[in-house]
């Protein structure tokens, strides 16, 4: 095997971390996003802030994102029902989630800022 076909054989294997939502009476999963998957997130994230426009951005990202402990989204983020549902969920366990997904995936303001120089 090549260099090339190892480091493309290991970066299929991408890390996830469980994190617990107290609220919502379970653990979830959140996944270290591909290279597309983070620039179509900032992507989406440097437009929305073009408009000021972030009502449901953490429904959005939380859709995008948090998977059940077999890899699978648990929720649609092209469901509008999906997207209403999470929007009535606490501001605390939205927040929290949104924050590790954005840790754990580097989308922070300078993740942000790069994606709007695109």
């Amino acid at each position: 095997m090549s260099l090339k076909e190892e480091i493309f054989a290991k970066a299929k294997e991408l890390p996830r971390k469980e994190v617990p939502v107290a609220e919502w009476g379970c653990s979830v999963w959140i996944p270290k996003l591909t290279g597309a998957q983070g620039d179509e997130i900032a992507g989406d994230a440097a437009k929305r802030q073009r408009r000021n426009d972030f009502v449901g951005w953490r429904s959005y990202l939380i859709a995008r994102c948090v998977q059940d402990d077999a890899g699978a989204l648990i929720f649609d983020a092209d469901s509008k029902d999906d997207l209403k549902n999470l929007q009535g969920m606490s501001n605390d366990s939205l927040e929290a989630l949104s924050d590790e997904i954005m840790q754990y995936n580097n989308l922070g303001k300078k993740g942000l800022e790069d994606a709007e120089k695109n």
